[in-house]
This record gives C-alpha cells, sequence and structure tokens, in this order.
C-alpha cells in the first residue's frame, strides 16, 4: 500500500516537473518583444491620425508575427506575418501571403522595416518612413498588455 501511494506521488511530481520545465520558448529566452501590444496611437509627420482606430494590436510570438484589429460584436481581422530583429533598433515584419494584406489604416506595406525609437517592458515607440512616400514618418506609440 505505502509502495503504491509512493509511485503514485512520485509520478505525479515527474509529471508536474516535466510540463514546468516544458514551459519556456526559445530556452527561456522570449525577448522584449514577445506577446501582444496595443497599438494606442499612430501619426504621421508628428500629427495624430484622426483615423486610426482603437482596437489594433500587435502580436509577436518567436518568428511570428500578427496584426490583429477587433471590430464590434467580438468580431476582428487577423494578418499574420513573420517579423525580424535586424539589430541596430531595426525590425522587419514580412506579409508573404497576398490575401492576408495589413491592414490599411495601419499604414505597414507588405514589408516594412521599423525603427525601434523607444522600448521599455511596457512601452515601445516605432516609426517607419512607407515605400510609397518618402516624405511622411508615420509613428507607432505601443502598450504592452500583461
Amino acid at each position: 500500500m505505502k509502495t503504491t501511494r509512493f509511485s503514485i506521488i512520485a509520478a505525479l511530481a515527474i509529471a508536474i516537473a516535466s510540463l514546468v520545465a516544458s514551459c519556456t520558448h526559445n530556452n527561456g529566452d522570449i525577448g522584449p518583444w514577445f506577446g501582444t501590444w496595443h497599438v494606442e496611437k499612430m501619426t504621421v509627420d508628428g500629427i495624430d491620425n484622426p483615423n486610426f482606430p482603437d482596437s489594433v494590436f500587435f502580436q509577436f510570438q518567436s518568428s511570428v508575427f500578427c496584426m490583429r484589429r477587433i471590430y464590434p460584436h467580438q468580431q476582428y481581422y487577423a494578418a499574420f506575418g513573420t517579423w525580424e530583429d535586424l539589430g541596430n533598433n531595426s525590425l522587419r515584419i514580412v506579409f508573404p501571403d497576398t490575401a492576408m494584406r495589413p491592414i490599411a489604416e495601419v499604414g505597414l506595406d507588405s514589408a516594412t522595416t521599423l525603427k525601434v525609437e523607444q522600448l521599455s517592458s511596457r512601452r515601445a515607440v516605432l516609426s517607419t518612413v512607407p515605400a510609397d512616400s518618402s516624405s511622411h514618418k508615420i509613428r507607432y506609440t505601443l502598450r504592452h498588455l500583461p
């Protein structure tokens, strides 16, 4: 009886330990971008874009990027792509699928390089100059969601 009880407790302990050990990303290094970021504001040449929707989110996991916009009644649009940290405070986001283009109001191209102007665990500021307009600088203010 004691042996059976000990075996059950040992098996449970091993199962729990293996579950806890497997809850890591990239050997525990998930980097500063991992998770969901709310795009709080978009400015064009320093002027707030009044038409920018307040329900746009950037999501980073591994090399996968998702741009999501939430509409009323729990409807949403999601565009999936890839992202890469280029170093030198730059990110590259690519949307390879022509059927899932980025949301037009956000101003990202199918391939965009973003400059990281500010990054902390809670806030980030990114900027880009779209390929179709060399004179307009777009800046995104992001807040990391818990």
